[in-house]
């Protein structure tokens, strides 16, 4: 069993790879933000006003499970085993089950700020990242179940997106503008990673012992290895892109509520058009579309009597195109 999720509770189901995909009725609504399949019939997803969602045959029916919150937006979950799990979401929200998530006890982590991703490598010791854009990233560190969270620091700026570990020990984050750090000893030291881009890397996984893939903005793929990380790039000039030539950054603040900047770069006198589009492709709204000098360049985009979700923004100039993700939230 393989699962997908989208807005208005969309959730697509494949047990063939991926070569099909079929709908599910989730029961609800709510933009949904992450799915974690336990086996092939039991299965947690997650979303928006702190919406759990649990299925145990293969998700054919969906049941509602209470959180603890009504307002924040869940991003990530992670179970260690069958039974002890973790979600975390906006406004520093973290809850713990250990009965396979038929409930959800509500825990403290010490801050405010959104919390994007979470790995726990035994059921005790795990890690969640998160922060906002253009700040110090937020890592959370806890070694008996969430009881209590410990802040650690990579030393740099920017918004972490994901996290992973191989065991208690060895583990990585990598989130804005290419940003990329590992630890050898359960995150007490963070060493920097030459991800040799400044694009957002939004994902990762470990492939092997020593070796991973990493994704992000703008088609981004990179190959790691412990001793020499090596950059992989769908264009012909992989890890390449430098500060100075077409830029589009991440909205700030994100998630935001009603307004946004939109920063971009160009580096030659161009029509640029910035337009936001939802996640069916539908145009929204057309925030500028003009020749502009070179330069750098802020936009702000007020969203007040739009729906709350993900949206997609896109810069076009000349023949270079760049999109990437925002969240509304009410």
């Amino acid at each position: 069993m393989g699962g997908f999720l989208g807005t208005s509770g969309t959730i697509l189901r494949t047990t063939n790879g991926g070569q099909d995909w079929f709908a599910q009725s989730s029961g609800t609504s709510h933009q949904l933000g992450d799915v974690f399949l336990m086996n092939p019939d039991t299965a947690i997803a997650v979303g928006f006003q702190g919406t759990i969602l649990r299925t145990t045959d293969g998700g054919n029916n969906w049941s509602p499970v209470a959180s603890g919150t009504s307002t924040e937006f869940l991003q990530s979950l992670h179970f260690s085993n069958a039974i002890h799990g973790t979600v975390v979401g906006t406004g520093g929200f973290i809850a713990r089950t250990t009965n396979g998530g038929k409930s959800w006890t509500p825990q403290t982590s010490g801050t405010a700020t959104t919390l994007v991703d979470v790995y726990f490598s035994d059921e005790n010791t795990g890690t969640v990242v998160g922060g906002p854009l253009n700040f110090p990233g937020v890592i959370l560190r806890t070694t008996n179940g969430g009881a209590t969270w410990t802040p650690q620091s990579i030393g740099a700026t920017g918004s972490i997106q994901s996290v992973g570990f191989l065991d208690n020990d060895n583990g990585m984050v990598v989130g804005q503008e290419g940003l990329g750090f590992f630890t050898t000893d359960g995150g007490k030291n963070w060493n920097k990673l030459a991800t040799n881009t400044i694009n957002d890397l939004a994902s990762f996984t470990y492939t092997t012992t020593d070796t991973g893939i990493v994704v992000g903005a703008g088609g981004t793929i990179l190959r790691f290895r412990s001793d020499s990380p090596t950059g992989i790039k769908n264009n012909p000039n992989p890890g390449t892109e430098k500060p100075g030539g077409f830029v589009l950054k991440q909205n700030y603040p994100n998630p935001f509520n009603p307004s946004t900047r939109i920063e971009f770069s160009v580096p030659e006198r161009v029509l640029v058009r910035l337009t936001v589009y939802d996640l069916q492709g539908r145009k929204i709204t057309t925030l500028l579309e003009e020749t502009r000098n070179a330069g750098d360049y802020s936009v702000t985009w007020n969203a007040k009597g739009y729906a709350s979700g993900f949206y997609i923004y896109q810069l076009e100039a000349g023949k270079v195109s760049k999109a990437r993700k925002l969240l509304y939230l009410k």
